[in-house]
């Protein structure tokens, strides 16, 4: 008999799913030393089929979504492309153009609430949600958070401004605004995204960062708009797709830290994760912002 288990290891997000895309990357990194391309069965004897068309977003948020796989997942990127595409479809959408006009950057500096509750009260409530990847309580979000509702509500919308928790389900009388790991699993025509220019792998590993922004862009269906705090340095994980007028002098393009041939569960700051000691709750949801290393092994 066979089993077949699915799923996108890009978006792992929780302690013990590791597994997975360390399957997909070792598979991966035999097909390539035995020089096999991604366009050939793996040769390995578990199997790996890339499901490639995805039926859910525009071209221009699948060319986003791309473009920012090849950066945050060297080993386990695979491009998705919409069904019936010709081979060159990707040339017409660039960060250039804003991958045809569905991704958006902005600067909110203090205004940032103010920005993301205008953004949302664009569009009905049932069409956009609001993403904070890692938290919403920490590292200055939840000032964000309040500042959202109290606009919303300032502005005389009968919409309620609700945070998403596990298990929440989204319905069309209120503007929600979540996290990666309480959004997985939903979908908007329109995404707003904030919190994502800050440190974050100071506490948790870069494989766990890149995972949870991965998921909050995947969310959208038609449109990205990310409010950025300031100008982004060259810490930013995705600086090449940010416009240049958006960078600060420093800001080149990063280079590229993972290894070509390794999995992504092995990549992390010089500290060691709680991530990956099977701690992330509590770091992600209560800690964020005061959590120090002592050693790289635990909190003070």
């Amino acid at each position: 008999g066979h089993v077949v288990v699915a799923g996108d290891p890009r978006q792992e997000l929780y302690t013990g799913a590791s597994w997975f895309s360390n399957l997909v990357a070792d598979s991966r990194a035999v097909d390539l030393a035995e020089g096999h391309d991604d366009e050939e069965p793996t040769q390995t004897p578990w199997g790996v089929v890339h499901l490639e068309n995805n039926h859910r977003s525009t071209p221009g948020i699948i060319a986003a979504l791309n473009a920012a796989s090849r950066i945050l997942f060297p080993t386990l990127h695979y491009d998705q492309r919409p069904p019936g595409a010709s081979p060159d479809w990707e040339s017409a959408y660039t960060p250039a153009n804003g991958f045809g006009g569905c991704v958006e950057w902005v600067i909110g500096g203090q205004h940032t609430g103010d920005e993301v509750a205008e953004l949302l009260r664009r569009h009905q409530s049932r069409e956009s949600v609001a993403i904070s990847p890692v938290t919403l309580d920490k590292w200055a979000n939840g000032a964000v958070v309040a500042s959202v509702m109290n606009n919303v509500y300032a502005s005389g919308s009968d919409r309620m401004v609700l945070t998403l928790g596990r298990g929440t389900v989204l319905d069309d009388y209120a503007y929600f605004i979540g996290t990666a790991r309480t959004a997985k699993g939903t979908e908007r025509e329109h995404v707003v995204l904030f919190g994502m220019d800050k440190n974050y792998m100071r506490v948790i590993s870069r494989a766990a960062v890149c995972k949870m922004l991965y998921v909050s862009l995947s969310r959208a269906r038609s449109s990205i708009t990310i409010v950025l705090n300031d100008r982004v340095g060259p810490d930013f994980l995705l600086t090449p797709l940010v416009p240049q007028k958006l960078r600060n002098s420093t800001a080149t393009t990063p280079p590229m830290v993972v290894p070509s041939l390794v999995s992504e569960s092995a990549v992390s700051i010089s500290t060691k994760s709680f991530w990956e000691h099977g701690r992330a709750g509590a770091v992600v949801d209560r800690a964020l912002d005061s959590v120090q290393l002592v050693d790289g092994v635990g909190p003070v």
